[in-house]
């Protein structure tokens, strides 16, 4: 059995007189939290559901005296009825409730709640999905978000982003149910139900400003919010707005924080490389997993590598030797609170078109917009295919800074004067190491006598490696410390629209038994536009060879028209076996002996926009009523037909539908 998601606003022909009572601050109205469809996608249901005497129900008791009718919130059941006792837990969460959390946003509300846990509210200053919490959605009994079915008035949203719903003003309560009601919802509520119950029939006006600030000046959050409402002739008209903004808080603006935390990555720039090891007669016995030479050269500008100076970055420019692993320091560039701004608007009006007919419609829109920062690169990537494709890097690459050479002494240093380097044959002289048919370098007749070939260095494959870290020229557009500005940076645009009528009988067997027929439409629309940078897989490939290009601006011919990508310190340093020194790269990243060159930076780095379209649609029609009289109470009946509809398009960047991401490869647009 389907049952039908509703909300509605019960009529009953004796009290249709009270209505004017109720706007005059008397509660009259009936509120039925929704059953949902068990279908997916494009679904049919009907509900036809029997109840004696007692069903899920919270009732406030009123004065008859003062003609006050309860307020019933009921929760699974579309049958109306005045009193219901459940077996199930429920939490209702009022204004004054709301109001004591003292936050502006509704997911850390919900967040803070017992009975949920594992929501992403302040989880992780790493993500790149949901940093600090930006899109916080209920977790009931830590099984998943998948798990809670989210409502608002009764209504599924299509995001459970519980931040971007509807201006908290407008919120008259929270109702949560802290059971599984997967019988009644279907596998989405099987750790319970969430319902944001807004108001209605508002009158009057009311404004709101919050604002918060540390201690220390430097991270506020301020909001803005009004609630405007009034009656009309034959109905009543309900006004909400609210503006939310919150400042970035850098992590190297809490420095004794960011020196204690872990942030530092095994994944460097320099890299770490598995490189050749040479056996006494210059062949190739074995290979280890060696540091770029580089490593922890560079002296960071102004620091002392510890960031322990508020705004210190850079620290360790050219990494952190740790073993045999180059190490980089990522916590600099990352945020203890992203910033974010939020837009939320809410408005419902009802009329009454006649005595028996009433029409009812809410529209909300919202707006999420919020900035992150993030390493110049992340780890990871596309290693292995580089590996495979080209063999790694090879010797002959401009900015390889492994000299091949033997280890006499087994120090793991080139010593000159111990006749360790090794040469290769160069028959044509064009100072190129020539190779075999399996393309491994040919060794000189006699390859530690420099008089027999040219020195050469070591074809490497690349075990660990950042396309771009602190070190040398980077690309262009990430921000003045440095950090990549979209790895969850997301613009998110959201558009309700609901539409009800609602008809009483009030004649006849129908009107004697309060029944009414309620006829819905819904429409949703969720934008998401998800920024996110990653690399080009072809760019790198290209540029190991030294084939990216053209260049702009460079003559056709010209040896600088294609160029090559350095990975390696080299691009900022000056390396001569295997020993690097620092010419003041941190004041100057093109004093190195092989600097990449801006367009190679900035035509490997992508700026990727994902766009996630969802639209909902949603027709029901539901009458429901009392049907008889019984020794143990009244049975009652509801009958519904709902025919609901979700449309997803996600539309990726060319890159991606061309497999050409350094960073997850592959991703295709889709419709369903």
């Amino acid at each position: 059995m389907a049952i039908h998601e509703a909300s509605r606003r019960v009529h009953q022909q004796p009290h249709r007189a009270a209505r004017r009572t109720q706007r005059e601050g008397h509660s009259m109205t009936k509120k039925v939290l929704h059953g949902a469809a068990l279908l997916r996608g494009l679904s049919w249901g009907t509900a036809i559901g029997l109840v004696a005497g007692a069903a899920f129900a919270q009732a406030q008791q009123v004065d008859d005296d003062d003609r006050m009718i309860e307020e019933v919130v009921v929760t699974g059941s579309l049958i109306k009825k005045d009193n219901f006792d459940s077996a199930s837990p429920l939490k209702v969460l009022d204004a004054v409730d709301i109001e004591a959390e003292s936050t502006p946003a509704m997911g850390e509300i919900i967040y803070n709640q017992t009975f949920n846990y594992g929501s992403d509210a302040f989880a992780s200053h790493y993500s790149v999905t949901n940093p600090e919490g930006n899109r916080t959605g209920a977790n009931l009994r830590g099984l998943g978000g998948g798990a809670t079915l989210t409502l608002l008035n009764g209504k599924r949203v299509l995001d459970a982003n519980l931040n971007n719903l509807i201006p908290q003003i407008a919120v008259r309560r929270i109702d949560i149910l802290k059971d599984g009601a997967s019988a009644l919802y279907g596998s989405d509520a099987v750790a319970g139900v969430l319902n944001i119950v807004p108001k209605t029939g508002y009158q009057g006006a009311e404004a709101g400003v919050q604002y918060q600030m540390d201690s220390r000046g430097d991270h506020s959050e301020q909001v803005a919010n009004f609630l405007l409402g009034d009656l009309t002739d034959n109905g009543y008209f309900t006004v909400a707005l609210e503006y939310r903004q919150r400042t970035a808080l850098y992590q190297t603006e809490r420095p004794n924080l960011l020196g204690n935390s872990f942030s530092s990555s095994g994944t460097g720039n320099p890299g770490t490389y598995n490189v050749p090891v040479r056996g006494e007669d210059g062949s190739i016995v074995g290979s280890a997993r060696t540091p770029d030479p580089g490593c922890g050269v560079a002296q960071s500008p102004g620091g002392n590598g510890l960031g322990t100076e508020i705004g210190n970055y850079r620290n360790n420019i050219s990494g952190n030797l740790v073993g045999t692993t180059c190490r980089f320091q990522f916590g600099e560039f990352f945020n203890f609170v992203t910033p974010n701004k939020v837009l939320n608007t809410y408005v419902n009006f009802e009329r009454q078109v006649t005595d028996n007919l009433a029409y009812n419609a809410d529209l909300i829109y919202s707006r999420q917009r919020t900035r992150s920062r993030g390493s110049p690169t992340n780890p990871g990537g596309r290693v292995r295919d580089i590996n495979l494709a080209l063999g790694g890097v090879s010797g002959d690459h401009p900015g390889n800074p492994f000299t091949a050479f033997y280890d006499r002494n087994g120090n793991g240093r080139v010593d000159l004067g111990n006749m360790e380097v090794l040469h290769a044959q160069d028959m044509d002289g064009d100072g190129i190491p020539d190779r075999d048919a399996d393309n491994n370098v040919i060794l000189a007749e006699d390859p530690f006598d420099p008089s027999m070939g040219i020195e050469f260095n070591e074809d490497v494959q690349i075990a660990a490696l950042r396309l771009f870290g602190k070190l040398g020229n980077l690309p262009s557009n990430l921000d003045a410390s440095g950090a990549n500005l979209g790895y969850a940076t997301y613009d998110i645009n959201t558009y309700r629209m609901g539409h009800n009528l609602t008809y009483t009988f009030s004649e006849g067997w129908l009107g004697d038994r309060g029944w009414e027929v309620i006829g819905s439409v819904q429409l949703q629309q969720n934008v998401d536009l998800r920024f996110r940078k990653n690399g080009s897989y072809r760019a790198v490939l290209l540029g190991l060879q030294g084939e990216l290009g053209p260049a702009p601006g460079v003559p056709d011919g010209h040896p600088d028209q294609y160029r090559y990508y350095n990975p390696f310190s080299t691009s900022a340093l000056n390396c001569r076996y295997r020993n690097c020194t620092d010419p003041g790269a941190a004041s100057n990243p093109n004093l190195g002996d092989y600097p990449n060159h801006q367009f190679v930076a900035d035509a490997i780095d992508i700026n990727a926009i994902r766009l996630l379209k969802t639209t909902l649609t949603s027709y029901d029609v539901l009458a429901t009523g009392d049907l008889h009289d019984g020794w143990a109470g009244t049975i009652a009946g509801a009958v519904g037909l709902e025919r609901r509809s979700v449309r997803l398009i996600w539309d990726a960047r060319s890159d991606e539908n061309q497999c050409n991401n350094w960073y997850d490869a592959c991703s295709f647009d889709y419709t369903a």
